[in-house]
């Protein structure tokens, strides 16, 4: 059985370090320069030595913390106040720790893993251990049909991963011991085998997807991790400067509306970057372009506001280019052509929604594909040196692009390397984003959960409010 892809085995490779398998399990030598791979020799263990030669390093995030010993590691869910105590297979864990954590957990883990959230599967397949997620867990009717990943859905169909429904969870778990299972913000994290991944307390992309780096730890692999992370910062970091570079070069800064007609509230949701500065807000300022946004609007759901269509088209007006953040723009289009029709954007055709790798993609893939999503908005909004030549991945042009898709996969494919569509960035990373760029005033805030300003309506009608934060 393949445990890894060659994503992961070309890394080992390249760092000099090969997997040797010895009596069914990945066993490496005591004293190498990386972290074992597999299973120790439980009669060659030397509690003095440092089996945790590569680390993983934070930079970025805030909201979680892991600390390193000879043949174990902890981590620290901050948010949600639980520990995990993780020690290298082969070993025993310390008597002086037991009973602290939730979970006691060998590593690099020997059961595999379980995905509650398609926010969960990129994170694992940028480490090339797809194989490793051994079930799905299906929290609504027919909640599969929401992955996106082609070579997952290969997976379940070939029926390598399983697809759980959640009323039969404890049933599976008892039949598949030692299984950990990935949880998301709300979910109880006192639950038996739960693991929680809380990277949407977090603010700044970066600080988001260094979450990658916790995956990486229940793997030993934080070396492919901390590369992997980045890989990914100097590629935002690129496009910032890019960005600045275009302004100095004579771009003008462009006006956005990032906003989506709700069916389900009848009103329109529009950006929102205070009291928090939303990750579109950094998307627009890294971009240096001027987005629109307001707490403002006469229809009220969900403690959230929406505007009428006078109150929209006032808003949008005069923007430039209108992100429309939703599903269904033909049909809000065929039905408000009057109201829309009065934007620039509109009448430019200016219009771009999310559904260039297709219509759930977004959801599953955006966070872990934040420099992409940014060297897309800096697309959108000219604001590229002539050098860069960037396909746009995620906004796709309403007008005249097709709805986009990832494709397919086949079983080669499944333990092929995962590849970046970032695109490359010629520029100097080193440039902020210039003054020039602002956010225009808002009206003061209100008590209302301004995370809520970007959810679908169908997302809304389930009652799934932390869906907020992967729009």
């Amino acid at each position: 059985m393949k445990l890894y892809t060659t994503q992961a085995m070309a890394y080992w490779t390249l760092m000099g370090l090969i997997p040797l398998w010895q009596g069914g399990s990945l066993s490496m030598a005591a004293d190498s320069d990386k972290n074992s791979l597999g299973c120790l020799d439980p009669t060659k263990v030397d509690y003095s030595h440092d089996y945790f030669p590569e680390k993983a390093v934070l930079e970025y995030s805030d909201e979680w913390t892991i600390t390193y010993n000879n043949t174990y590691k902890i981590i620290c869910n901050k948010p949600k106040n639980v520990t995990y105590l993780l020690y290298q297979c082969g070993t025993e864990p310390p008597a002086s720790e037991e009973g602290k954590h939730h979970l006691t957990l060998q590593v690099p883990l020997q059961n595999g893993v379980a995905v509650t959230s398609t926010t969960q599967i990129p994170p694992l397949e940028h480490l090339g251990v797809r194989r490793q997620i051994k079930a799905f867990i299906s929290t609504y009717d027919d909640a599969v049909s929401a992955i996106s990943s082609p070579c997952l859905n290969y997976l379940i169909d070939e029926s390598v991963t399983d697809v759980v429904d959640s009323a039969n969870l404890d049933t599976y778990l008892a039949a598949n011991e030692g299984m950990v299972v990935f949880g998301g913000p709300f979910t109880n994290a006192a639950l038996p085998n739960y693991m929680i991944i809380s990277e949407s307390s977090e603010k700044h992309p970066k600080d988001i997807y260094e979450w990658q780096k916790l995956f990486g730890a229940l793997f030993n692999l934080e070396g492919l991790s901390n590369k992997v992370v980045a890989e990914s910062v100097k590629r935002f970091d690129c496009a910032t400067a890019d960005a600045a570079a275009a302004v100095k070069a004579g771009s003008t800064n462009r006006t956005v509306a990032w906003a989506y007609y709700s069916d389900y509230s009848s009103g329109w949701s529009v950006a929102t970057c205070d009291p928090t500065f939303n990750y579109y807000c950094t998307y627009a300022q890294h971009c240096n372009a001027n987005l629109l946004h307001s707490n403002e609007g006469s229809i009220e759901q969900w403690g959230t506001k929406y505007m009428n269509d006078a109150e929209f088209v006032e808003f949008a007006k005069d923007a430039d280019h209108l992100l429309y953040m939703s599903n269904n723009w033909n049909k809000t289009y065929t039905e408000r052509k009057a109201v829309l029709d009065q934007l620039v954007s509109v009448q430019n055709k200016e219009v771009f929604d999310y559904m260039g790798s297709g219509p759930n993609a977004w959801f599953e893939q955006r966070i872990s594909e934040y420099d992409v999503v940014l060297q897309d908005f800096c697309d959108v909004v000219d604001m590229t040196s002539s050098e860069s030549k960037h396909k746009r991945q995620w906004f796709r042009h309403v007008f005249t692009e097709p709805i986009g898709s990832l494709g397919t996969c086949s079983d080669a494919q499944v333990d092929e390397p995962w590849k970046t569509r970032a695109s490359s960035c010629l520029a100097t990373p080193t440039a902020a984003p210039v003054a020039s760029a602002t956010l225009p005033p808002t009206a003061a805030p209100t008590s209302s959960t301004n995370n809520m300003a970007i959810i679908p309506s169908s997302l809304i009608a389930m009652g799934v409010a932390f869906w907020s934060f992967y729009l």
